[in-house]
């Protein structure tokens, strides 16, 4: 009985891990297309800090303009500042609604999967 007892103790010795399940390795899908997936959802934060800079500096531009354009009203046809006061509202509406669309287009290029 012990020569028994000895030959299962060298089984279970030699293969220590034949009860346990499979690796993963060697039941999960290709890992080259896993990464791919992960990859494609992912967020670039390179273009993401870029089209948000972008819409800050639209709307900066777009205030500077409309500033110019009512100091330019101002000067030439004699307004005494409210053409640039209107000018900067303006600009500050014109801006915040091209921000509103850009932030719109935003969204659907990084999360195109919501897109109506």
């Amino acid at each position: 009985m012990s020569s028994e007892n000895d030959a299962e103790k060298k089984r279970a010795a030699a293969a220590p891990n034949a009860a346990l399940p499979p690796a993963p390795d060697e039941s999960a899908p290709d890992e080259s297309a896993r990464h791919a997936e992960v990859r494609d959802t992912e967020v670039n934060p390179a273009r993401f800090l870029g089209m948000t800079t972008g819409i800050g500096v639209f709307f900066v531009t777009m205030v500077l303009l409309f500033a110019g354009a009512g100091w330019l009203a101002n000067r030439y046809l004699g307004t005494g500042g409210w053409g640039m006061a209107i000018a900067i509202t303006l600009g500050a509406v014109a801006g915040m609604y091209a921000s509103y669309l850009r932030v719109g287009k935003m969204l659907t290029v990084l999360y195109p999967e919501n897109k109506k």
